[in-house]
């Protein structure tokens, strides 16, 4: 919905015909030539004051207390243009507390002097005109200053007198008659007319706001249904122009249905476009979460996903205002998400949260309780379900410490505010064991890279590395070479109950990228346990908080093809639409691969992760800029195998062919990549399967019989391949033989 500078005009026009307003005259600047008599005879100009005098200008008053003198052009987005004897400037829209306009200005204005318009952004000059020629135009400016312009930077010349139609950008008497009956129609609640007056309105931006919120006013206690839809009208107009003063360029940029969508989208649509924008726009979005959050008539999934996002971007001070401003259910829910980061000043509000009462309240207390146990590590005996008796003497306990430690936790909630270190000896000691881990981890020796890591995570519960590093360690390392399949699945379960927990309550120290990775190896937790759909869920915010991670979208895309191929009720139009979500990932991490492996050209030591520094990437330190080429040149041959098999299963062989046969082309062409031959034997071992499904017999044995003779003769897909086809060659031979 925000709309540009230039198509403003023609969607008014539009607008206004619809509404059945006659003659709107809304061309830009165009000449009316008056009578010949008018235009012959001189009168003196009786109007009281000049164009440009600050009587007939309007004025903006900003949020910091001054006033600024102009003409007011609406541009459609979040910010307005204030124009000034022929200059212009942008004024966001949140610096604006009201504007005042000029009620004198018409549709159309005779020029009390010359005009010349220059073709440099239509710059306008008010002056008398001294001479003009086909060369130049020589005028006197209003200052008395004398100035020549050059013919070709002239775009065109008005002269004194004559009649102008204004530009419908700016506020006019007519255009303030034409919105007066837009909202007379949304008062009639005609339904198609009213929809039509309100995007009008919309459209009219600044223009309108005085009047809508006049006549939202009007409306306030209205409870008849007919006055709640036309309340609900001028509601979301004013709801639009809020949305303009919290989001920025860059998100208007990147949404242009933004307004749109997050005014009249379904709650899924709003939904789903804010979990994009938040992790996108990390500092940007947090005006519209705060917006969102304070809005009471928003819905409350919508309210509460952005008190989550401000959480897991940890974003405190923000979270900390919002509490302070809340009450009743907010207050809990802000208050729930800021001792969760460790911000302790609303434990009082979770201590009131236990004392409430009644069966139908329980979920309320086991929330409160859930959050102050996990976060300070004691219980006193609360059990959300227990008697009321009970109840009260385990609050009396609560309440008592938190006499006793207020001064304490207050102090750790001021140095994780201001994102100051809490290098405690036991932080040291945990990091100490956390460094020998990974050295037994990099040397194989997962048993006892694992003794360590537990040893870290008991000296320091609050260390966020020694966590994620562990549960990377059992699902990735550990699970993986246990035969005993119980201990296996327990493994991997132990693993989700770790990186399931990081999600639903980050630790303190818990960066941006962090939880990217936290995320992602959750992912690859739920897709071992099968579970596709939740798996996928947690690679798209993995992706949302790091656009760049080319394993990201890896996931996603591996995570469509485990659905559209599983065991399960999927339609199979909805197995199509995943399939080709497939593809569409696979093409995308193509992409980004070889954008990936054209910037890495030189990489000095200083650009390879340290240790201390680890990501939760595995293997993500001790490698060269040779290395991570190799790595993701072998990832993007391998895309080739997983498009083919995409293709294959949608019934296009042809496309899957080519696929495998630019692989091959890229592996054969390749000077980095060391050993070739298993990559060669799973491209053409998938060639094979692809011609076998074409009726090529031919073609098929030959790739075949080329992986088992001089790649890998273990192969059991090329093996199994070659003798059903040797065998059901044999038969047609024989056959023929016998014809």
């Amino acid at each position: 919905m925000a709309v540009q500078q230039g198509s403003f005009s023609l969607a008014i026009c539009l607008l206004v015909l619809g509404l059945g307003i006659n003659n709107p005259t809304w061309a830009q600047d165009e000449p009316v030539e008056p009578p010949a008599e008018q235009a012959t005879e001189k009168k003196t100009n009786t109007a009281p004051a000049g164009r440009n005098s600050i009587a007939t200008l309007d004025k903006v008053h900003l949020s910091d207390g001054t006033i600024q003198h102009g003409k007011v052009a609406e541009l459609g987005g979040n910010t307005i243009s204030l124009e000034y004897r022929g200059a212009a400037k942008r004024i966001p829209k949140a610096l604006i507390d009201k504007i005042v306009f000029y009620e004198g200005r018409r549709s159309q204005q005779k020029l009390d002097t010359d005009l010349v318009i220059l073709k440099v952004n239509e710059h306008r000059v008010p002056c008398k005109i001294l001479k003009e020629s086909g060369v130049e135009v020589r005028v006197e400016l209003a200052n008395g200053a004398r100035t020549t312009y050059r013919r070709d930077q002239v775009l065109r010349i008005h002269y004194r007198n004559q009649v102008l139609n204004s530009s419908s950008d700016y506020y006019t008497a007519d255009l303030a008659e034409q919105m007066d009956q837009a909202i007379r129609i949304i008062v009639s609640g005609e339904e198609n007319r009213s929809a039509q007056a309100e995007k009008f309105l919309v459209q009219c931006g600044v223009f309108a706001l005085g009047k809508v919120q006049r006549s939202l006013e009007s409306f306030k206690d209205a409870g008849e249904p007919e006055k709640k839809k036309i309340k609900s009208s001028f509601a979301r107009i004013l709801h639009i122009h809020q949305l303009k003063k919290v989001v920025t360029d860059s998100m208007e940029a990147s949404e242009p249905r933004i307004y749109e969508e997050l005014t009249y989208g379904g709650l899924d649509t709003r939904e789903s476009l804010l979990k994009v924008l938040y992790p996108k726009f990390a500092d940007e979005s947090v005006p519209l979460a705060k917006y969102i959050i304070s809005n009471e008539q928003e819905d409350v999934r919508l309210r509460s996903l952005s008190v989550e996002i401000l959480r897991r971007l940890n974003c405190n001070k923000a979270l900390l205002e919002i509490y302070n401003d809340s009450s009743r259910e907010l207050k809990l829910v802000s208050s729930v998400a800021l001792v969760r980061n460790r911000i302790f000043f609303p434990v009082p509000t979770l201590l009131e949260a236990l004392e409430v009462g009644g069966e139908g309240n329980f979920k309320i207390r086991a929330l409160a309780a859930g959050v102050l146990r996990d976060s300070t590590r004691q219980n006193f005996g609360f059990k959300a379900e227990g008697t009321p008796e009970a109840r009260a003497k385990a609050l009396a306990k609560w309440r008592q410490w938190w006499e006793e430690n207020t001064q304490q936790y207050r102090a750790r909630s001021l140095l994780v505010l201001n994102n100051r270190a809490i290098e405690t000896e036991a932080r040291k000691e945990s990091r100490e064991f956390w460094l020998k881990a990974h050295q037994f981890w990099m040397a194989g020796r997962f048993d006892r890279a694992g003794t360590y890591l537990r040893e870290a995570r008991r000296k320091d519960p609050s260390f966020l590395k020694a966590h994620v590093s562990y549960a990377t360690l059992l699902y990735s390392e550990l699970s993986r070479v246990e035969e005993i399949a119980e201990r296996k699945a327990a493994m991997i379960a132990e693993a989700g109950q770790i990186l399931g927990g990081l999600v639903d309550s980050a630790l303190p120290d818990a960066a941006g990228q962090d939880l990217h990775w936290i995320h992602f190896e959750y992912g690859n937790v739920l897709r071992l346990q099968g579970k596709h759909k939740e798996a996928l869920r947690q690679y798209e915010n993995s992706f949302g908080l790091d656009p760049s991670s080319i394993a990201s979208v890896l996931g996603i895309a591996d995570s469509h093809w485990a659905v559209a191929t599983g065991r399960n009720e999927l339609s199979k139009v909805e197995r199509k639409l995943e399939m080709q979500s497939a593809l569409e990932g696979y093409s995308l991490a193509e992409k980004k691969i070889v954008e990936s492996m054209g910037n890495i050209q030189v990489m000095s030591a200083v650009d390879i992760p340290q240790l201390g520094t680890l990501p939760f990437e595995r293997r993500a330190h001790n490698r060269n800029a040779l290395a991570v080429r190799e790595e993701l040149e072998k990832e993007g041959i391998r895309l080739s195998i997983k498009k083919a098999r995409v293709y294959r299963l949608q019934e296009d062989p042809k496309k899957a062919v080519v696929a495998l046969r630019q692989g091959l082309e890229t592996l054969n062409a390749s000077t980095e990549l060391k050993d070739k031959k298993a990559l060669e034997a799973d491209l053409r071992a998938m060639l094979g399967v692809v011609y076998e499904s074409m009726g090529q017999e031919v073609l098929a044995v030959k790739e075949y019989l080329k992986v088992v003779k001089d790649l890998d003769r273990t192969n059991p897909v090329c093996r199994r391949g070659y003798e059903r086809l040797r065998k059901r060659l044999q038969k047609k031979q024989a056959t023929a033989s016998r014809g």
